[in-house]
Formats: C-alpha cells, sequence, structure tokens
C-alpha cells in the first residue's frame, strides 16, 4: 500500500518512512533478496494483474498505477507478463466466466 501510495518512487517511500535509500536498499537486500526498485516493479506488476482480472481497463490501469501513458504501462507488463495487458485481461476473464 506504502509503494502505491508513492507511486512506486523510492524516494518517496523513503521520506514517507524516514530512512535513507542506501538503509531501504540494505534492508531490502537482506530480508527480501532483492533492491527495492526490483521489488516495487514485480509489486506493481501484480496489482496490475488483480486490477485487469478485476475488470479494469488497461488505460485505468496504467493510470492507477502511474505510468505516464497506456503505452508506458503496455510496455511494462508486456516486459514483465510477456503478454499485453488486453490479452491477459480477455483470457483471466475468460477463465473466470467459464469461456
Amino acid at each position: 500500500m506504502l509503494s502505491l501510495r508513492c507511486g512506486y518512487r523510492i524516494g518517496e517511500v523513503c521520506r514517507e518512512l524516514g530512512c535513507s535509500e542506501r538503509y531501504l536498499y540494505e534492508i531490502f537486500r537482506r530480508d527480501i533478496g532483492l533492491p527495492p526498485k526490483m521489488w516495487m516493479r514485480w509489486e506493481r506488476m501484480v496489482v496490475a494483474r488483480r486490477m485487469l482480472a478485476g475488470g479494469k481497463m488497461p488505460y485505468q490501469v496504467g493510470e492507477s498505477l502511474g505510468f505516464t501513458s497506456l503505452d508506458a504501462f503496455r510496455r511494462e507488463f508486456m516486459s514483465f507478463h510477456r503478454v499485453p495487458p488486453l490479452r491477459f485481461q480477455r483470457v483471466a476473464l475468460g477463465d473466470s466466466w467459464g469461456g
């Protein structure tokens, strides 16, 4: 929730937590095994998948998650999931409706 509220920006998260970026990096590497930026990217795409599967249109998901454009969201989704967001949504909704 904090990452989403901070627009998936490391600096904003650190300000909110009152810690340095270096400290956040060290904690993430130690406890999660990933740098915070990589974890936030992963988390953002998990939220995107849930929103798409819940019926939100790709442009709505992109706006909600702070992407500058639908194209930027589409590129990030494709690079992470290897499928365009609209195709993912059609399959997800088709499966949930038994189609």
